[in-house]
């Protein structure tokens, strides 16, 4: 069972409630394998992994003790209701070029609170999203490889594509490849 939760308005009740329902599924698999000597369900977390998150929805020493695994989802650490375009999951943040990500919001950043507030390594698996977001820029800005720098300023997030309709700026990995196939010009940075 993989239990997902994350919430940037989560209450200290609510905080203590996911815990608590992750230690009593954990006790109750645990007491279904006992008397059949099977072994125990797996139990697993899907968690965010921006900082803010991580601190106001996890209490992480004793989530980390209950759940087999702690899955971190480190996609989407730009906010998507910024009209800047943005790296949707960089992996480190570039000390020669601090202009690249300079809200630290990273996947090397996201796995190091996750440690530091006690969740052990050997229990964090990274999860990497397989779609993309994407942008209506300005019509002034040039389309080739060099050709807008990260922290512009978009008109908007791009048109529904076919299988991500219910998302603005949202490519799925399929569609993406699509594009490519189809030498449309995709900017990559």
């Amino acid at each position: 069972l993989n239990m997902d939760w994350q919430s940037l308005s989560a209450t200290e009740a609510e905080k203590t409630g996911f815990t608590q329902l992750v230690k009593t599924c954990r006790l109750e698999f645990q007491a279904e394998s006992l008397p059949t000597n099977k072994s125990r369900l797996l139990l697993t977390v899907g968690v965010g992994a921006r900082e803010q998150v991580i601190r106001r929805c996890y209490d992480v020493p004793r989530l980390s003790h209950f759940a087999d695994l702690v899955i971190v989802k480190a996609y989407n650490l730009h906010d998507e209701t910024s009209n800047r375009t943005w790296l949707m999951a960089p992996l480190y943040n570039s000390k020669a070029h601090p202009e690249v990500h300079p809200f630290n919001e990273t996947v090397e950043r996201a796995m190091d609170v996750w440690q530091e507030l006690g969740a052990p390594a050997n229990k964090l698996i990274l999860s990497l999203a397989t779609f993309s977001r994407y942008y209506d820029l300005p019509p002034q800005l040039s389309w080739g490889r060099e050709s807008f720098p990260p922290n512009t300023t978009a008109i908007g997030y791009g048109k529904p594509e076919p299988l991500t309709w219910l998302d603005n700026g949202v490519m799925a990995y399929a569609e993406v490849c699509e594009y490519i196939d189809k030498g449309r010009n995709l900017i990559y940075k």
